[in-house]
């Protein structure tokens, strides 16, 4: 019986044993795998830590969306019945309608303009207003992109319109005057008729290279002789940051639609439906130029002049079209 108990305690041990050893093997192998696992994955974890991080960083600005709902372009107002639309452009770029707040246009004393049907159409940063708030950079791209926005929402008016048989006329004043020879050109002649107060069609290359470098700049009061801002200087310190911004984003959108030399750009387009102003003195977008003029007049184009610095334009029209010189 002893010896049989023997035999079967040294059994034991060398189970015990063995089972230490495949234990001590399978431990090892753990370690090992765990060790593999800390000298490779490292440059792994932080690809994966960087592309959630890419998912969370906040955007330089939202995207400008456009809505599904064309009529979310413009604010309207009038008999929608109307055989006629009048499209209202403003001055800019800015992030609200003047008409928005005040109710009021310059056009409201012309004939028959409450028969019209009124749309006042938003410019890209009135319908994004994140695009003044940008966060890392406003560059060259962005503005091309938002200048664009703001003609396809005039060419989404005037076609929305058009479709539904309407006779359509575009009023555009100063940043709306240079918006409609860029729709010319980018969208073609849709509108019937188009009132260009304040506008130019070339405009001086130094003046626009400022513009892309998010600098205004200003006519002296005989519309030709143009002042510079003294770049050299620092920023202005009574001034915050959100003020450069949006400086930054009005000269840049400016900069990427007046580089465009429309005189050679609508050389071959008929222009018989287009009514010009401007301002001898205009401090803000300058005279017309002896060339633009030029080119207007073998453009058969109807211009018109005055004195009364940059809102003069809008008046000019509305008394000519008053008095019946210019017909709607």
């Amino acid at each position: 019986m002893f010896v049989k108990y023997l035999d079967i305690k040294i059994k034991l041990k060398i189970i015990i044993i063995m089972k230490k050893r495949t234990v001590i093997s399978a431990l090892s192998l753990c370690g090992l795998i765990i060790w593999f696992a800390s000298c490779e994955p490292k440059a792994s974890t932080q690809e994966s830590v960087s592309e959630v991080q890419s998912e969370t960083e906040p955007l330089n600005y939202e995207p400008t969306v456009f809505p599904k709902d064309t009529t979310k372009l413009w604010m309207g107002e009038g008999n929608i019945e109307s055989d006629t639309v009048f499209i209202v452009g403003e001055g800019g770029p800015h992030n609200q309608l003047y008409f928005e707040f005040s109710g009021k246009t310059v056009w409201s004393t012309i004939p028959n303009f409450f028969n019209y049907y009124r749309v006042h159409i938003f410019q890209s940063t009135m319908l994004n207003k994140d695009i003044y708030h940008w966060r890392e950079e406003f560059n060259e791209e962005m503005a091309i992109l938002e200048a664009d926005n703001s003609t396809e929402i005039l060419h989404r008016a005037v076609d929305y319109w058009k479709r539904r048989g309407k006779t359509v006329i575009v009023a555009g004043t100063s940043f709306t005057a240079i918006l409609i020879p860029h729709y010319l050109t980018t969208r073609g002649n849709h509108a019937d008729k188009y009132l260009m107060s304040a506008g130019r069609f070339d405009v001086p290359v130094e003046r626009w290279k400022h513009y892309l470098r998010g600098v205004n700049s200003r006519y002296d009061t005989d519309g030709k002789t143009l002042f510079y801002a003294d770049t050299t200087r620092g920023p202005n310190p009574f001034r915050g940051a959100y003020y450069f911004k949006v400086t930054k984003v009005k000269q840049m959108i400016k900069g990427v639609l007046v580089r465009y030399r429309y005189t050679e750009e609508l050389q071959d387009m008929d222009l018989s439906n287009l009514v010009v102003a401007y301002a001898t003195d205009d401090t803000k977008i300058g005279a017309l130029s002896e060339s633009e003029l030029e080119w207007l007049k073998n453009k058969n184009v109807p211009v018109y002049v005055t004195d009364g610095g940059h809102p003069g334009p809008d008046r000019k029209l509305v008394e000519l079209i008053t008095n019946g010189t210019v017909k709607l």
